[in-house]
């Protein structure tokens, strides 16, 4: 994870970062159901 000083820059950091792991634990959960 980078880190800005740019506000804006962090916030879609974050973003990025929440957005990531949701795809991964929603991933998970499907082949989980398999």
């Amino acid at each position: 994870m980078t880190w800005c000083i740019d506000p804006l820059c962090l916030v879609w950091a974050l973003l990025s970062t929440a957005l990531s792991q949701l795809w991964v634990t929603q991933t998970f959960s499907i082949i989980g159901r398999h």
